[in-house]
């Protein structure tokens, strides 16, 4: 009855403010420990709803009226999954395949976990010789999808000051001219990127201008200085070098897809050599027992043919 009676002002205190409940849960907490009581809201079958499970389950600062909406629909939602739990394991005639089943999922979670934390502490830092070695490799293989420019691209407002410079500096695209614009034409600009000592996708550029390019080949290779207007904005690009689409990627944009291709490689030789090292542990010690099949060589083993008994036989 006493130990009601606890519940019982827990719960008003729920009602009344989560900032108390913190404070005399946490009290009410060190008591039942020290008592070994605990307070139980609800039960079915072997499982049981505490006052704890609910609230650490509603956060601090809610209102008054929200505090007890959310108290009552946690409680329901646990009573509901509790009931049709029972109701289902009891109406299922297959019980033992589903628990198979779960047993199954949570070895699988737990295996899936262990091998990607393995992996991650085996991976290694790709070298650049590794990737130069990579590219000489398979140079003719990697190939543009798309066209990749150098050059210039900046969006800036139709009536911004010295637009007719930043046209010229754009186009003119010299060491000079590029200091000019960085210097004095910038002043409001909206979009800005000089890309003159790397390559760049030519669809991440073209997606910041609102263009339509038919054949984006055809316009890198015939076009050096473009301009257009939309919506209040002018938009200069100037290309001073493009590869077309079909040409061998070259070695600077291949560069970060070689890092991956080698890391992705590098992860699946660390999880093969990690289940090699473990089969070979488990049949070391004995807890894995090769009768018919060699797990670590990956293949049949060949039982050698039973000799036949040799002996002589003597007449007397």
């Amino acid at each position: 009855m006493q130990l009601e009676m606890k519940c019982l002002r827990l719960i008003l205190v729920i009602i009344s403010g989560l900032s108390l409940l913190a404070a005399v849960s946490c009290r009410e907490t060190d008591t039942r420990k020290q008592n070994g009581e605990e307070c139980h809201l609800l039960s079915i079958g072997d499982s049981t709803l505490t006052l704890a499970d609910v609230v650490r389950r509603i956060p601090e600062g809610l209102a008054e009226t929200d505090s007890a909406a959310l108290f009552a629909s946690i409680v329901d939602s646990w009573i509901q999954d509790m009931l049709l739990t029972k109701i289902a394991a009891e109406a299922l005639p297959d019980m033992e395949r589903i628990e198979r089943m779960v047993d199954d999922y949570r070895n699988r979670l737990i295996m899936m976990e262990y091998r990607k934390r393995m992996k991650e502490d085996s991976r290694k830092e790709i070298r650049e010789a590794d990737i130069k070695e990579y590219y000489e490799a398979h140079v003719d293989d990697m190939r543009l999808e798309h066209p990749v420019i150098k050059g210039i691209y900046i969006k800036v407002p139709t009536n911004a000051e010295r637009i007719e410079n930043v046209r010229q500096w754009v186009f003119s695209a010299s060491k000079q001219s590029i200091d000019k614009l960085e210097k004095y034409g910038l002043k409001g600009a909206m979009q800005y990127d000089w890309f003159g000592d790397r390559w760049v996708d030519w669809e991440i550029v073209a997606d910041q201008i609102p263009y339509r390019f038919y054949d984006a080949d055809a316009f890198v290779e015939s076009t050096v200085n473009f301009e257009t207007e939309y919506n209040g904005s002018t938009y200069f690009l100037h290309i001073s070098e493009y590869l077309k689409s079909g040409d061998v990627m070259p070695y600077s944009f291949a560069l970060e897809q070689i890092r991956e291709i080698l890391s992705d490689k590098s992860k699946k030789d660390a999880d093969h050599q990690l289940l090699k090292d473990l089969f070979k542990d488990a049949v070391k010690s004995g807890k894995l027992k090769s009768i018919a099949y060699d797990p670590v060589k990956r293949r049949m083993i060949l039982q050698a043919p039973a000799k036949k008994a040799s002996g002589k036989t003597t007449q007397d």
